[in-house]
């Protein structure tokens, strides 16, 4: 009777031991300033609406860890829908709180505490083309807790297939977080995590306004001289890598709401960056004549193949494009500018300078945190490195050219002055011999008047000669006659 009594004891432990197992509680007991996330949730692929009900037995879902990615749930992605259910209990120590939580998610969700339906973000259906996953801001809505008995919170998840999920920060994507704290402290910590947002507004804002402005300043000198094509490509990198960041500038901090919408434009911003990568090795060529393109060809096809990963594998094809491809690019553009300074091509070493700058701090990118202020500003730092090598580059040659044609047309003046000289003493002898030549007409035109005149002077006093003549013969004749 004794072993029968002991047994009965030691099942019942048993048995109260495996139900505390399954019976998870998170303990609510202090809140620190930064945001508490909840965790021991449990799952279940499925639906029904039953699963919102606090008196549900969940002792048979299935503990899941929520810090982990969107991809990493294959559960997830066949059944389309899951609920998680978590059981929660306040100290009471803060049963005179206030609390406020806020949600960060990728997919479609109805939140219930209690069984009643407390936030809801995008659309759930079991009709996967009619899913639309939602992203939500980061502003606390109150939290009513119950501070004297249990609370359930329900969730219901819906996924939407058939979009590229990419983290731009190569963060993780969560399907669901829930994060509690006392409500002025949320909004704090809200209003610290928006001035942050707004700092990286500005700092992709400025960076995309300036690469867009020298994009389309070059592209109207490709206009007024479309033999140069080294401004169209030129320009067309600048545009693609101003592009690449302009997204953000115009969401802004205001950057929720469809997450569809969100991963196309990411998955678009990706191939306007590798183009502008490959456009940045296309202007190197141009500049220096290069003509071996043999790799030139391979990173197009590498370029395409990331991009197209992007769909099927998300931010590990996104982060492969965005700091391992202009890693690749770089270091052909960092060859050729080698190359042009062995072959004595003027100021290669000013390009030199700034793909090497920007081949460094993409590099160390991959090894340090992007999440933060500094670290996007030095990305952007280091992207602004080749235009202001281009900058240096194209003013020397402006500058050059201006000496050769500030040369020339000092040459030119000296021509001219000469030539004047030339000309005017020309015309100085032209006039000389003008007066001479009429000098000596004159005096030959005086010459031949006097010629003249003693000419005719010598013809009537021959007429004269001759008339006295006749008139002597005449006399003589008659005197004869008149004798005879």
């Amino acid at each position: 009777m004794k072993k029968f009594y002991f047994l009965v004891i030691f099942l019942s432990l048993l048995s109260a031991k495996v139900a505390a197992q399954h019976k998870e509680i998170f303990q609510l007991d202090h809140l620190p300033v930064k945001d508490t996330m909840l965790t021991g949730w449990k799952m279940y692929a499925g639906d029904s609406i039953q699963f919102a009900n606090p008196s549900l037995d969940d002792s048979r879902w299935a503990p899941i860890d929520l810090t982990k990615d969107i991809s990493q749930y294959p559960e997830f992605h066949q059944s389309g829908i899951i609920w998680l259910r978590l059981h929660l209990s306040v100290d009471s120590s803060l049963k005179h709180q206030v609390l406020a939580a806020h949600i960060e998610q990728y997919t479609a969700s109805e939140v219930y505490l209690n069984g009643k339906l407390i936030q809801k973000y995008g659309s759930i259906s079991n009709n996967p083309k009619e899913v639309s996953a939602y992203l939500p801001s980061s502003q606390p809505f109150p939290l009513d807790l119950l501070k004297t008995s249990e609370n359930v919170i329900a969730v219901k998840l819906a996924y939407e297939p058939n979009i590229p999920y990419v983290s731009y920060l190569n963060n993780t994507l969560p399907i669901f977080k829930l994060y509690v704290n006392k409500q002025k402290t949320a909004a704090e910590n809200y209003f610290k995590s928006e001035h942050q947002l707004k700092m990286y507004v500005i700092i992709y804002s400025i960076s995309a306004g300036i690469l867009l402005i020298i994009g389309f300043i070059y592209f109207v000198y490709f206009l007024f001289d479309k033999r140069k094509k080294v401004h169209l490509y030129y320009a067309i990198s600048m545009i693609a890598l101003s592009l690449n960041a302009l997204p953000i500038e115009v969401w802004g901090a205001e950057r929720y709401g469809d997450v569809s919408r969100m991963m196309w434009v990411f998955y678009f911003e990706a191939a306007l960056f590798s183009i502008g990568n490959i456009f940045i090795v296309l202007t190197i060529y141009s500049l220096f004549n290069y003509s071996r393109r043999a790799v030139f060809k391979g990173l197009i096809v590498l370029a395409f193949v990331m991009t197209v990963s992007i769909y099927f594998y998300g931010t590990l094809a996104f982060f492969a494009i965005t700091f391992l491809f202009p890693i690749f690019a770089l270091l052909e553009g960092l060859f050729v500018c080698v190359w042009a300074m062995r072959n004595k091509k003027k100021d290669a070493n000013i390009i030199l300078a700034g793909v090497l700058f920007y081949l460094i701090v993409s590099i160390l990118s991959n090894f340090i945190t992007i999440d933060s202020i500094s670290s996007q500003l030095l990305f952007y730092v280091a992207q602004m490195s080749f235009p202001i090598g281009m900058s240096f580059y194209f003013g020397i040659q402006s500058s050059n050219i201006n000496k050769q044609l500030r040369t020339s047309l000092v040459e030119v003046q000296n021509l001219s002055a000469k030539n004047l000289a030339q000309e005017q003493e020309k015309q100085h002898l032209l006039a000389n011999q003008n007066e001479l030549l009429e000098n000596q007409v004159s005096e030959r035109t005086k010459d031949l008047n006097q010629s003249l005149e003693n000419l005719k002077s010598t013809q009537s006093q021959l007429i004269q000669s001759e008339k006295m003549a006749s008139l002597g013969e005449l006399t003589a004749g008659i005197a004869h006659e008149i004798q005879n």
